[in-house]
C-alpha cells in the first residue's frame, strides 16, 4: 500500500502571495484545518490555524502578511509512492504529524497525516487478528 491510498487529495490551497486575511476568512468559512500554500503546485507548507494564532499573539500586523510570511516549521514532505512505513518514520524524524504528498515532479498531490497512518495500520491489524477467529 501506498500514500495514495490514504492522503486526503481534497485539501484547500493558496498562492504564497494570497492575504492572510483571506485564507483566514476561507479557513473559517469552510471548517478547514489547513491550506495548502503553494508556489506553482510546489508545497512550501501546510497553513494551520496555530500558525496564524502564533503570528497574531507576537503582534505581527496580519493585514500586512502572506501566507508565506507566517508559515512556521519546516515542511515535511514525502513522495506519493512511499508507504506507511516510509510515512511514519519522516514523521518521526521530525516530530510532525502531517507530511505534504508530491509526486515523482515534486508537484503537490495532497496531504497524509499521522492519523492516517494509524487507522490503516488499525485496519491491517483488525484483518491480521480476525484470521484467528476462525
Amino acid at each position: 500500500m501506498t500514500l495514495t491510498d490514504i492522503l486526503d487529495a481534497t485539501v484547500a490551497t493558496a498562492a504564497p502571495t494570497t492575504p492572510v486575511g483571506d485564507v483566514t476568512a476561507a479557513m473559517r468559512r469552510n471548517s478547514l484545518e489547513l491550506v495548502a500554500v503553494l508556489d506553482e503546485q510546489r508545497p512550501l507548507g501546510l497553513l494551520t490555524p496555530a500558525d496564524i494564532g502564533r503570528a497574531y499573539v507576537a503582534g505581527e500586523d496580519l493585514d500586512d502578511k502572506t501566507a508565506s510570511d507566517v508559515l512556521s516549521g519546516d515542511l515535511v514532505t514525502v513522495r506519493e509512492s512511499e508507504d506507511l512505513s516510509a510515512l511514519v518514520a519522516h514523521l518521526a524524524d521530525e516530530n510532525a504529524r502531517r507530511a505534504a504528498v508530491v509526486d515523482d515532479a515534486g508537484d503537490f498531490v495532497g496531504v497524509v497525516r499521522l492519523e492516517d497512518a494509524l487507522v490503516q495500520y488499525g485496519e491491517d491489524l483488525t484483518r491480521i487478528l480476525s484470521m484467528f477467529d476462525g
